[in-house]
């Protein structure tokens, strides 16, 4: 899967780093030199990760924390390219898209952990109701019942899978 990168450097450092980026990763490296000119993109496409250059953001403070606002939850890697070379970025870059794969990972399984939860104290609730209906139920009832304990039981199965 191609991942968009958002390269935010100097323009002399850009163009290598890119390069570097493109033949070392599957991604589709976007670059820059100017934080204020890239919001825009920033705000219309959805990054995997901003590479940031650390000179750059201490040049244009405002502008960095613009930057970080409007990121909101992509991870933004901030580096002194002046003194990191190109293995050493690649290599930071590919942990930071690990733990944003990871973290994604993690929150869907607990988002579906915690739906499957409710939804199954929602059928045990609607079980029992059924089952006491039953009861009082009578013969014209007693059928529908059944078949609505039936599915409710059926759907918790299910969730349990």
């Amino acid at each position: 899967m191609l991942t968009a990168v958002l390269l935010i450097a100097p323009d002399p450092a850009t163009a290598p780093l890119a390069d570097a980026l493109r033949s070392g990763l599957p991604a589709n490296v976007q670059t820059g030199s100017s934080a204020r000119d890239l919001l825009p993109l920033l705000r219309r496409e959805d990054f995997g990760l901003i590479l940031f250059d650390e000179n750059t953001a201490a040049a244009d403070p405002a502008s960095a924390e613009a930057l970080y606002r409007a990121a909101g939850t992509v991870p933004v890697l901030e580096m002194n390219f002046a003194i990191c070379n190109a293995d050493r970025v690649l290599r930071e870059v590919r942990a930071a898209l690990q733990r944003r794969r990871e973290n994604e990972e993690k929150a869907r399984t607990a988002a579906a952990t915690t739906l499957g939860n409710e939804l199954n104290g929602s059928l045990t609730g609607l079980l029992l109701e059924s089952q006491l209906a039953l009861r009082n139920a009578g013969p014209e009832l007693s059928r529908s019942l059944h078949h609505l304990i039936e599915l409710a039981a059926e759907m918790r199965e299910k969730l349990r899978d």
